[in-house]
């Protein structure tokens, strides 16, 4: 088995070795395939966030241990965390907005409201500066996240992101 990830580290086929991890259930080997993957200077940013995306389906759908798929899916937010703080809140590139999306996704899973309303919060507030729809994506994920019917959560979500007042006479919308 050790040889089999050997083999898939060299052909760089880390959702391959992943697999084999969740399989064979074993935690330090999910968290030194997420670690060689960040770390692999052959592997292209769509790569990252394709294995990573990957690796969340797979831990949802592959691993029936419930302990072992919250600490799966704990190193896979947490690999994510660390690709989008390599871009320095940079969410311009379609990779990072969808490393934002997988992100989460995970951490809904894992019903980590704080990390979700700081994740939207930081979503929307990358807008100030430059001129795309980073913004809109940070909506789009409230929506989602009201689509999933656990009003709980969405409570919880709600009371992480910042307060927006509407300032009289001009209507324009400021931080509280």
């Amino acid at each position: 088995v050790h040889l089999m990830f050997e083999r898939c580290y060299q052909d760089g086929q880390y959702g391959h070795a992943l697999g084999v991890a969740f399989e064979s259930m074993e935690k330090n080997k999910v968290a030194e395939i997420l670690g060689r993957l960040l770390s692999s200077v052959s592997s292209s940013e769509d790569e990252v966030v394709t294995t990573l995306k990957y690796a969340l389906q797979s831990a949802q759908t592959l691993i029936t241990s419930k302990n072992f798929r919250v600490e799966a899916l704990s190193l896979v937010a947490s690999t994510l965390e660390q690709f989008l703080q390599s871009k320095n809140g940079d969410y311009s590139s379609t990779n990072s907005k969808e490393a934002a999306c997988t992100l989460v996704l995970c951490r809904q899973i894992l019903g980590d409201a704080d990390a979700v309303g700081k994740m939207i919060a930081s979503l929307i507030d990358a807008t100030k500066e430059e001129e795309d729809d980073t913004a809109l994506l940070g909506l789009q994920l409230c929506f989602d996240i009201v689509d999933s019917g656990d009003e709980a959560f969405v409570t919880k979500v709600a009371k992480c992101l910042p307060k927006q007042e509407v300032v009289e006479g001009g209507g324009e919308i400021a931080n509280a």
